[in-house]
């Protein structure tokens, strides 16, 4: 396989590519913590809360 030389520096792809990890380990924090909230959602507004989070889960 050819390995081909980017044009970013690399000191600039090491920082972009740690944002970029710190951003999905946040992601998907949020996602869990969503589907956490989705099925143990309780009380009078259960119904509405539970179909608005199961539209931002989808």
């Amino acid at each position: 396989m050819t390995v081909m030389k980017g044009m970013i520096p690399d000191a600039a792809r090491q920082v972009a590519g740690s944002a970029l990890q710190s951003t999905l380990v946040d992601s998907l924090g949020i996602s869990l913590i969503g589907k956490q909230t989705h099925w143990n959602i309780v009380g009078p507004r259960f119904r509405s809360i539970h179909l608005q989070l199961d539209e931002l889960g989808a």
